[in-house]
């Protein structure tokens, strides 16, 4: 299933290239410099890794997650402008930030105890019906 994302995203967005930037792609294809095309292989390489990251960390993990942690990336955008451009960001990024990954700790805790009370209902459960199933076994043999 999630394997078709990629192949459907890449059908869909080569019709609207198709469609609505035609001009646009041929007059780069019939001028584009070697470095040019480079950069726009880098940038297709770095989209499909992308999507291929997500179907497998949606494969263990939940979408709520993905998109909590995707918040996260402004921090690395705000880093580079800190120490390369000498930029101070607003106190209330700091915020905003202890308010992410304070809900990045608080939906982790809550997956992982949702998962141990599942496991332990399941655990009942089957042990429920053990007991149901050999008492019946029981009957069954008393009967005959």
């Amino acid at each position: 299933y999630l394997a078709f994302l990629g192949l459907f995203g890449f059908l869909i967005s080569s019709v609207q290239v198709a469609v609505l930037e035609r001009r646009e792609l041929a007059a780069f294809l019939s001028s584009a410099s070697p470095p040019s095309l480079l950069i726009l292989f880098a940038y297709v390489a770095s989209i499909a890794t992308f999507y291929v990251g997500v179907s497998l960390f949606l494969q263990t993990s939940s979408a709520a997650l993905l998109n909590i942690s995707l918040l996260t990336s402004d921090v690395y955008a705000t880093l580079f402008q800190v120490f390369v451009e000498g930029f101070e960001p607003h106190w209330l990024f700091f915020a905003a930030f202890l308010i992410i990954i304070g809900g990045v700790v608080t939906f982790n805790k809550e997956e992982r105890e949702g998962q141990e009370r599942a496991r332990g209902r399941s655990g009942e459960g089957a042990l429920e019906k053990e007991e149901l199933v050999g008492a019946g076994e029981g009957l069954r043999g008393a009967a005959v």
